[in-house]
């Protein structure tokens, strides 16, 4: 069964995530895993713990949560919807459940384009793109309505793209029978389309997505990370999807600003697997 795991904070950018993973949810009809995390007073600095206040914090999380559901999945199987309301450090915590639970995939909201690289959770947030073993998909305040009918994937093509994104990709392209852009972009002006391009990667992920409903886009751009936000805004993108692996022109987006720039500042729900997956 396909497993969403939400971390909830309470924040605007959570409530407004976990109402576009709740419809998620009843589209795939899978199951759906609330996380709240209470973590140490102070942080990791002092590991302060007062039990009694941060067992009256559980308590609240764990109310508030019961209202979430009875309010946005107010007709799901309660046997598809597990609370769990912990204390520890978020990131830790989100890592653990994935590995435990066998997660498909995390969902975790940003704040978008007026996000501030220095919110708290928008870091937590960029941190488990970077390491979660699994899919995540991160969903900006401004998408406060799921709908799946154009998806749009980033590829390197001179090399195969992660099977493990293509086969979440797959997943949601097939239920709802979407789209699927694959979006190419050359960086490197000295070098031309024809040799931007590996012909086997093509083959290879053509094969991949042979059932889907496919085009292909290529664009010339300094500017990745723009160029497939605007790209994204001027089409009607519902889903942007990458896979930044070591040896991609993606790379970048792992390692420099580029990934956090659209992780945290992008207005389109982004799919994504860490580089090391």
């Amino acid at each position: 069964m396909f497993k969403i795991l939400m971390p909830v904070d309470f924040s605007e950018s959570a409530l407004n995530a976990f109402a576009y993973a709740a419809q998620m949810t009843q589209a795939l009809h899978a199951r759906l895993m609330l996380l709240h995390v209470v973590e140490p007073i102070g942080g990791d600095a002092t590991m302060f713990v007062d039990e009694g206040m941060i067992e009256d914090e559980m308590q609240e999380a764990r109310e508030k949560l019961d209202q979430l559901v009875r309010e946005k999945l107010p007709n799901i199987d309660p046997g598809l919807v597990d609370i769990e309301v912990v204390t520890g450090f978020v990131v830790n915590k989100i890592e653990e459940m994935v590995a435990s639970k066998e997660v498909s995939l995390v969902v975790m909201g940003t704040k978008g384009s007026n996000n501030k690289l220095k919110d708290i959770f928008g870091s937590n947030t960029y941190k488990i793109v970077k390491h979660a073993e699994c899919a995540v998909l991160t969903v900006p305040q401004k998408a406060s309505k799921f709908s799946i009918n154009k998806i749009a994937l980033a590829v390197g093509l001179h090399e195969k793209e992660n099977i493990h994104l293509l086969t979440v990709l797959k997943h949601l392209a097939r239920h709802f029978r979407a789209e699927v852009i694959l979006l190419h972009i050359k960086k490197d002006k000295d070098v031309s389309m024809d040799d931007d391009v590996s012909p086997d990667a093509v083959l290879w992920l053509s094969e991949q997505l042979k059932d889907l409903n496919k085009t292909y886009v290529n664009i010339s751009s300094e500017d990745v990370a723009n160029s497939i936000n605007e790209y994204a805004i001027k089409n009607g993108i519902d889903l942007l999807a990458m896979s930044p692996g070591k040896h991609s022109f993606l790379y970048q987006l792992v390692e420099g600003s580029t990934t956090r720039k659209l992780v945290l500042h992008s207005d389109t729900p982004l799919l994504t697997l860490p580089a090391d997956y």
